[in-house]
């Protein structure tokens, strides 16, 4: 079995060969590659056309006869790119306490 990424929408749908958004029915008409940085240039491109897609790159495992191994639901081995950099305590709020920058007015006349 070989390693290969896809692409995943925020609707479970992958991205296609034929450059659509697919349901993954035919795996031999998703599009997959090899290398992961030729899948981030695609994701970069696509989310550039159309900047409300959601993408994740998943890493998948290939069948002896080169079908792809989808996931059957959210919980699968197949790999995402999560955002792990917030911590439990402050997950999803920003703390903006900036002090404003203020500048005296000069009477000019």
């Amino acid at each position: 079995m070989n390693q290969v990424f896809v692409l995943a929408n925020q609707h479970q749908q992958y991205f296609g060969k034929s450059k659509e958004w697919l349901d993954g029915s035919d795996s031999r008409s998703l599009y997959r590659s090899e290398y992961k940085d030729e899948a981030i240039n695609l994701m970069v491109e696509l989310t550039v056309k159309d900047p409300d897609v959601r993408i994740q790159i998943k890493s998948l495992e290939t069948a002896a006869n080169g079908a792809l191994v989808l996931p059957t639901d959210d919980t699968s081995s197949a790999t995402a790119e999560p955002n792990t950099n917030l911590d439990d305590a402050d997950a999803g709020e920003a703390d903006f306490q900036a002090e404003p920058k203020s500048q005296p007015i000069t009477d000019v006349g």
